[in-house]
């Protein structure tokens, strides 16, 4: 319980004081955010967050960098990641059938992504 509480701190000194940071930390802080919102059970912020951060990937308005590592990925990578975990936030909120819909479309978006990569090194 007490993993809970200090989420729940956590959650507030950020939202007070991420205005004193630049910019640039805005999206970092989100994604900060979003795990705390994840381990305290705030499954409305966390969904309405990753959403959020959907529409910034939609808009171009993004990073691909994640985890202080240089991690290159597409935009529909980025979109099918943020997807699934609001796939996996809906099923938290025991909403299935929306869940599915999103999975199932991650599905399609990374077997057609594969299929690209993979004519793609044919022409090698």
């Amino acid at each position: 319980m007490k993993h809970h509480n200090h989420a729940d701190d956590f959650i507030e000194a950020i939202k007070l004081f991420r205005n004193l940071c630049s910019q640039q930390a805005q999206e970092s802080l989100d994604d900060v955010l979003i795990d705390l919102y994840k381990r305290a059970g705030r499954m409305d912020e966390h969904i309405q967050l990753l959403g959020h951060k959907l529409q910034l990937v939609k808009d171009g308005v993004t990073k691909t960098a994640r985890a202080g590592e240089m991690f290159c990925c597409s935009i529909e990578q980025e979109k099918s990641r943020l997807l699934g975990n609001l796939g996996w936030a809906y099923m938290q909120q025991e909403k299935y059938q929306l869940a599915e819909e999103l999975y199932r479309y991650v599905a399609s978006v990374l077997n057609v992504l594969s299929m690209i990569i993979l004519s793609d090194v044919q022409h090698f």
